[in-house]
């Protein structure tokens, strides 16, 4: 899933539990963001997401865009900073910080390597046999679907 989705679902947690105790809520909000990106990156195969950035213009314009959409998001609802950066921890794991060391010790920038959280959450996968949407761009409605789904319930 795009982080746009994810930090939409990071809000939503961070919302649902701002009574608990501090302590609490700082345990809870980054444990609940990892298993919400879990749940949501297993359901990515029936969205378009490319394992590897395309060169073509739906792909550029679809990459624009979201990231656009996450950053206005980000700082639109700043107030829940910790619930979003809590949702995509997996991904600043595995993107910036596995990913560009496995890239220097290779000297390659192969996109095709999943380490640590995508690797489990590919095992998790109960859909593996379902054909994967990832490269189809109609599927980008889904995601965009879900993503205003999220937002009438913020």
């Amino acid at each position: 899933m795009q982080a746009i989705t994810h930090f939409l679902v990071g809000i939503l947690i961070q919302k649902e539990l701002s009574g608990v105790p501090l302590p609490l809520f700082l345990l809870l909000i980054p444990l609940f963001g990892i298993i919400s990106h879990i749940v949501l990156d297993i359901f990515a195969r029936f969205t378009y997401h490319p394992p590897k950035p395309e060169k073509s213009l739906f792909w550029k314009i679809h990459f624009v865009s979201f990231n656009i959409a996450m950053v206005i998001l980000f700082v639109i609802k700043r107030e829940y900073w910790f619930g979003m950066l809590s949702s995509v921890i997996p991904d600043l794991i595995d993107w910036f910080g596995i990913r560009p060391y496995w890239w220097i010790k290779r000297r390659s920038k192969e996109f095709e390597i999943k380490p640590v959280f995508h690797s489990f959450i590919d095992a998790l996968d109960p859909f593996k046999r379902l054909p994967s949407l990832r490269d189809r761009k109609f599927s980008t409605v889904f995601e965009i679907l879900l993503i205003c789904i999220l937002l009438y319930i913020i």
